[in-house]
């Protein structure tokens, strides 16, 4: 051990640790931060939440008493600052889609409570579903929404990982990084620095590139509070869904919320990581199938079988499930009876 060298990343985390610690004395101070994908009149699929059921989450949060902290007010806490309000909560948007102008925006205002919107600038303005450049930037103006990086073209690392050489994944990272923060800065005239890592995947490596890059947070996936003593380069969130309301949104806030509440995933094709619509995912006897982005919400249980037409079928201990799971097509040497694969 006494040759080993911790990277940079990994001292500041360490450091800014001890100087909460000492600064609050031995409480861990936790705090959920919530991510939120899509918002409409109607739940279309598994990311969706109903904009009735958003609204009543945050009467929810008023009611019981929780305040709403900008997610880099979070950060400051983290890095060593005063502790956040006792009972306070974090919201996050992932991907721009255009239902954050026309359907979260209103809420907000009505509400008066601030978000952190992670967009990658590839979609923006082009495609059909993302915002546009202008409206991101009237969002900006409200004071209540903070745009920032969610990588430039949302790539799944783990898989570009398996499929590139090492020099062309690193040369892949440092540009979904830096592009973006450079994209969007230059686009809104405002700093960008906060993180949210695509489909939550990330590790010590990704943390570091992203801190060389300039990013000073980022934040991942993960059914627990945040604290001081995660990565503040990978901080959990909750994955938001429109289920989450009444007893089971008050557990989560608590920290009671099982982890097994519900399984969510995202299938995707190992080989071009596009997601994989139709598969069927059985768990603790029910069966499920993922929708048309390849995502999935099923009932906890001790493994999980996915299976797809053309694929090799997976057998997945819930214990080692991650948020984006990848299957193998295979081509068939024989007739097979069924149409899923072997």
């Amino acid at each position: 051990m006494s040759g080993t060298r911790l990277a940079p990343a990994v001292l500041a985390t360490i450091a800014v640790a001890l100087l909460a610690w000492r600064a609050w004395g031995s409480t861990v101070v936790a705090t959920p931060i919530l991510v939120y994908h899509r918002v409409g009149p109607a739940v279309t699929d598994d990311m969706t939440v109903r904009t009735s059921v958003f609204e009543g989450q945050l009467e929810a949060l008023k009611q019981q008493g929780y305040t709403v902290i900008p997610r880099r007010a979070l950060v400051a806490h983290l890095r060593g600052a005063a502790p956040p309000p006792r009972r306070a909560v974090v919201l996050t948007i992932d991907d721009g889609h255009r239902s954050v102008y026309s359907d979260v925006l209103p809420v907000l205002r009505r509400h008066g409570v601030p978000v952190t919107l992670f967009v990658y600038p590839s979609a923006v303005s082009n495609a059909a579903y993302a915002l546009t450049s202008e409206q991101l930037r009237e969002l900006r103006a409200t004071d209540l929404v903070d745009v920032q990086s969610h990588t430039y073209w949302h790539p799944n690392f783990r898989e570009e990982k398996r499929r590139l050489s090492t020099e062309a994944f690193k040369r892949l990272v440092e540009d979904q990084l830096r592009r973006s923060k450079a994209v969007l800065e230059e686009r809104l005239g405002a700093t960008v620095d906060l993180l949210s890592w695509p489909f939550g995947i990330q590790d010590e490596y990704l943390r570091q590139r992203a801190f060389h890059a300039g990013y000073v947070a980022a934040v991942a996936l993960g059914r627990r509070h945040a604290t001081m003593l995660d990565p503040i380069m990978g901080l959990p969130r909750y994955l938001i869904t429109d289920g989450d309301q009444g007893a089971r949104f008050e557990a989560l806030l608590e920290g009671r919320a099982a982890r097994g509440d519900a399984v969510v995933g995202e299938v995707v094709d190992a080989t071009t990581g596009r997601p994989i619509a139709g598969a069927s995912v059985t768990s603790d006897g029910d069966v499920v199938q993922t929708d048309a982005y390849g995502v999935f919400r099923a009932k906890p249980g001790d493994l999980l079988r996915l299976r797809a037409p053309g694929y090799r079928r997976r057998d997945i201990p819930a214990a080692t499930l991650t948020p984006v799971i990848a299957l193998e097509p295979f081509s068939p040497k024989a007739l097979y009876l069924s149409v899923f694969g072997a």
